[in-house]
């Protein structure tokens, strides 16, 4: 069976490597990624299963990131999830709507992060334990 593969949009290392063991720890393979252009040029390249936007990291560019994500996923039946936090929440009225997307608000954990994915996804992988 194929792995369920998630890119992670992170720039700060301390949560890259948090995203990394999280998400490795519940079966997916793992991509952090700084750069939006590379990630969403790696989705046209190989099949991924979610792309995961951290607001914080993207700061001005989440907007335009998210929308260029969203476009770009549907033809690619790939989730996005955008974690926004309270510094960010003036955005969430100007983000595009999207049945392959969730945008996270109030106190995101990893966890709700990983559902939103298995939810719009429907694909749940085998956890390493």
């Amino acid at each position: 069976p194929r792995v369920p593969t998630v890119i992670c949009l992170e720039s700060r290392v301390k949560q890259q490597d948090a995203l990394r063991e999280y998400f490795s720890k519940h079966g997916y393979r793992v991509l952090v990624l700084t750069d939006p252009l590379r990630a969403l040029n790696r989705i046209d390249a190989e099949p991924i299963t979610g792309l995961i936007l951290i607001g914080d990291a993207l700061g001005d560019e989440t907007l335009q990131v998210f929308q260029a994500a969203v476009t770009r996923c549907k033809k690619r039946n790939t989730a996005v999830v955008l974690a926004l936090s309270p510094k960010l929440m003036g955005l969430k009225d100007k983000l595009p709507a999207a049945e392959s997307a969730r945008v996270l608000t109030d106190a995101v954990t990893l966890r709700s992060i990983r559902e939103a994915l298995a939810e719009l996804t429907e694909e749940v992988p085998t956890a390493v334990n």
